[in-house]
């Protein structure tokens, strides 16, 4: 299970005001194959075991690989969110079992936030896919299939206005 202390420091003053995972839909197509991996092998459970300890192997192969794939796609899912706090915003992508990318981008340095749904998936899910533009030469992030995109961004775009420090209007100087 994904732990926001394996990937985040919090900073002195700062609070995690959303945890964002994809939609779990996106989990179902990679578990119903492993599942076939797990399942098919029994419908062939005499044909297997007539072949002596080869067939006892595939069938124990199969089935492993099966869980295995299993695991490493809800290990991969569970990992992939975006940690919305008070002063930042951390995409973590999980890319493998030992592969994780974390990107930081601080609120301050969001530019704008884009919002795309296309395709039967965003339809039927209610999501969309949320690119979010930053300037001072950080990279932008983008995330597919986040449910209640309209939610997160009414709620980035209120932690953005509450960090960004407007001046008084007598401090405003025109320039001629």
């Amino acid at each position: 299970m994904f732990h926001s202390s394996d990937v985040l420091q919090l900073r002195d003053g700062e609070q995690i005001k959303g945890i964002i995972r994809r939609h779990v839909f996106t989990l179902w197509p990679k578990l119903f194959l492993a599942g076939l991996l797990i399942v098919i092998p029994f419908f062939f459970l005499f044909t297997l075991l007539s072949l002596g300890t080869f067939g006892v192997i595939l069938l124990a192969v199969t089935v492993a690989l099966g869980i295995f794939f299993a695991l490493k796609s809800f290990i991969q899912w569970d990992a992939k969110v975006l940690l919305l706090t008070s002063q930042r915003l951390i995409h973590v992508d999980q890319k493998g079992l030992w592969t994780r990318k974390v990107q930081e981008l601080p609120l301050k340095q969001i530019e704008a936030v884009d919002c795309e749904r296309k395709g039967l998936r965003d339809w039927f899910c209610r999501t969309a896919t949320v690119s979010i533009v930053s300037g001072g030469g950080i990279s932008g992030v983008s995330f597919e299939a986040l449910p209640r995109y309209k939610t997160f961004m009414a709620l980035l775009d209120k932690m953005k206005e509450s960090t960004v420090r407007r001046l008084p209007e007598n401090d405003i100087r025109w320039e001629q």
